[in-house]
């Protein structure tokens, strides 16, 4: 499967005008257009590229919309050294052109034993085939626990919709953003509230009889919402920080609850991919987008860093 993972932040509206124009020449052409990172920590700019060449054994993806992430904030700002994009390829087995997919987010050798495992994200080769990012995925909770969700955003209401759909979990969402708690309630919160101090007093006291929370999900990842996750886990608890903001947690004994596990997920195998496809199709959970054309992919990006964004913006070709 080719797919082209594009960087995204400012392009100027000269060479917009100018990129749109010659658009009108390339339609069926063997040219798209990408929105691209060209070189770390410089302006991603909205380029022609030459469509992928279809080799034996691969799919060429038309795609139909992407989805506009945070962490693309984050990897513009990464360096050479650890930035390293390239095209993926995988077997076209069973689809037919003009199929629709779904394209994982991480890929692998599709030959070592993680690979072999559906285990891509932890590909024994990855430095051989670039650039694959982290997800959330954990397992259900017990009756009567309490899952906390930092951070309602793209990846935060799935998260919220997910510990519904999957677990008898409380689930208590917090957020800085008035707007974003509504909208926390509305995608199936029990609880919301901010994401401060006070939230501790209400999730520790009030909701867990002063045991706190078997698992914290921090889709954030700043100093203040891993600290913040940190004092709402309890012990024999789990804290999952899946946000890029580079936060750190001050090591040393005390610094989480006893026996409570520090967790950095991985994206997530491709089964459980298909497992979450298959929550979307009986609606079980839904993602909620904001569509963009992607000539305003600047404004998108710039609206996502503003918080302007609920749920998941896509840019559309």
């Amino acid at each position: 499967m080719n797919a082209v993972y594009c960087r995204s932040d400012f392009i100027s509206v000269q060479a917009l005008r100018a990129e749109l124009r010659a658009a009108r020449f390339m339609l069926g052409g063997a040219i798209m257009f990408a929105y691209r990172l060209t070189a770390p920590q410089k302006p991603p700019s909205l380029q022609e590229v030459p469509k992928p060449t279809v080799k034996p054994g691969e799919v060429l993806v038309k795609v139909a919309a992407a989805g506009v992430c945070h962490s693309d904030l984050h990897l513009v700002e990464w360096s050479a050294d650890v930035l390293k994009a390239e095209l993926g390829a995988g077997p076209s087995n069973g689809l037919k052109e003009g199929d629709p997919v779904a394209v994982a987010g991480a890929w692998g050798c599709d030959y070592c034993r993680a690979c072999r495992l559906s285990a891509e994200t932890h590909c024994e080769n990855v430095s051989t085939v670039g650039y694959s990012e982290g997800g959330p995925g954990r397992d259900g909770a017990m009756a009567g626990s309490v899952a906390v969700v930092i951070g309602v955003g793209g990846l935060g209401h799935m998260g919220v919709q997910l510990l519904k759909a999957l677990s008898a979990a409380r689930v208590v969402a917090l957020d800085i953003s008035p707007e974003k708690l509504k909208f926390a309630r509305d995608v199936g919160a029990d609880e919301t509230f901010p994401s401060d101090e006070r939230s501790v007093k209400e999730i520790r006291d009030r909701l867990t009889r002063g045991q706190g929370a078997e698992l914290v999900l921090d889709f954030v990842g700043s100093d203040a919402t891993i600290a913040l996750a940190a004092k709402l886990a309890r012990s024999l608890g789990q804290v999952t920080v899946v946000g890029l903001a580079g936060g750190h947690i001050p090591w040393g004994f005390g610094a989480l609850p006893f026996d409570t596990q520090l967790t950095q997920p991985y994206w997530g195998t491709t089964v459980e991919l298909m497992e979450v496809l298959a929550l979307a199709e009986v609606d079980r959970i839904k993602l909620h987008i904001e569509s963009y054309p992607l000539k305003d992919a600047a404004t998108v990006y710039e609206k996502l860093k503003a918080g302007k964004i609920q749920g998941r913006a896509v840019l559309v070709p």
